[in-house]
């Protein structure tokens, strides 16, 4: 249990909060540090050109459908709309777990690695340690590459996501926006590591709709992947996320998020309602559609 300790005892350590708070001091006549809108709106139009370059292909797809015979039935063609209809979300979101989590990792074992024990209160909050350097840049860039991520996924869908996910990324959105604070960066990738977890599910959704010839549905490679989206969901959104946020918002004061606490709440208790879906959906597969 060492490892978990050393986690928890990086998590708590104040330094890089500290530090972050006198690397982005906020701008003058803003709430937010130089950067954040300038990152947050780059990532809304990136995302924003992946959704619209699936929608092309989408498009493209469609019509040599039409033109090409075709023996398939009504049901099948309605399916086939349907999984199109959700493809370019799906796009978007592999997109952003795939680039962000391997950062997000990455970070979380560096500050392990290189991790100096905090000797004593009378320690100099603001001198960072050689050993553990913190880019408060690099985090703000990789958060404000999530809420891009979020704000696009959010707003194209509108009509194709159910109501748990539009009131779980309202919530995210109006956490990162509203509640926003320099002192919030450490504890960034702690969080959203969680996106592990939607590694796993994406890839069963492509090979549930057919798109992985090399992994059909039913598969021992499918239900491998079903295991560590089980295994990766339940570390990282039941047990990681709750513990990084209440060590996050143990610094309400200094964090000036203390009116955002309870809509982050929604978002940790949307987890476990997933988490009552998977686990419905593997005792109960036939009576929901997960």
């Amino acid at each position: 249990m060492n490892w978990v300790r050393a986690y928890a005892d990086v998590l708590r350590d104040p330094r890089p909060l500290h530090q972050a708070l006198q690397a982005l001091p906020a701008a003058e006549g803003s709430r937010w540090p130089d950067g954040f809108l300038f990152y947050s709106v780059l990532a809304c139009a990136f995302f924003f050109t992946v959704h619209l370059l699936t929608e092309v292909f989408v498009s493209w797809y469609r019509r040599n459908r039409r033109d090409a015979p075709t023996s398939t039935t009504t049901a099948a063609a309605d399916a086939e709309d349907r999984t199109l209809a959700s493809l370019p979300g799906y796009v978007c979101s592999s997109v952003h777990h795939v680039l962000v989590v391997p950062v997000c990792m990455y970070l979380i074992a560096t500050r392990l690695c290189t991790y100096a024990p905090f000797p004593s209160p009378a320690l100099d909050l603001a001198t960072p340690p050689p050993q553990q350097p913190f880019d408060a840049a690099l985090h703000l860039q990789l958060l404000c590459f999530g809420l891009g991520y979020i704000v696009v996924d959010t707003i194209v869908g509108l009509q194709t996501l159910g109501a748990a996910w539009l009131i779980h990324h309202v919530a995210a959105v109006a956490v990162a926006v509203y509640g926003f604070s320099p002192a919030l960066l450490p504890y960034y990738p702690h969080i959203a590591v969680c996106e592990l977890s939607g590694i796993f599910f994406n890839v069963m959704w492509f090979s549930r709709k057919g798109l992985l010839a090399c992994m059909p549905e039913g598969s021992r490679a499918y239900y491998s992947v079903v295991g560590c989206f089980v295994a990766a969901f339940v570390v990282t959104r039941c047990v990681n996320l709750p513990f990084a946020s209440v060590v996050a918002f143990a610094h309400v004061e200094l964090m000036g998020i203390a009116h955002t606490w309870w809509v982050w709440c929604v978002v940790l208790l949307m987890q476990y309602f997933w988490l009552y879906q998977i686990v419905r959906a593997v005792c109960w597969p036939k009576s929901t559609q997960y």
